[in-house]
């Protein structure tokens, strides 16, 4: 996670229901058992480590990717 919206991968819009959360368009749903979910996300306390850099908007309509390239790694 980033603080700031220009250091982002991707600007991630946390959904409240799961069908708010569908396709790869930067809205997450998080689930709380690893079964539930279609993909697995680990945070890192540093930077260096992290594949992709997450921004987190309280708006839906700005959640989108930044990085196109980083995008695949969500598929």
């Amino acid at each position: 996670m980033t603080k700031y919206k220009s250091d982002a991968d991707v600007i991630v819009y946390k959904a409240v229901y799961e069908f708010d959360a569908k396709g790869n368009e930067g809205r997450w749903y998080f689930v709380d058992y690893e079964f539930e979910s279609d993909k697995l996300v680990f945070f890192t306390k540093y930077r260096s480590l992290a594949d992709v850099k997450v921004y987190y908007t309280p708006y839906k309509s700005h959640a989108r990717w930044v990085n196109q390239k980083k995008r695949e790694l969500f598929h």
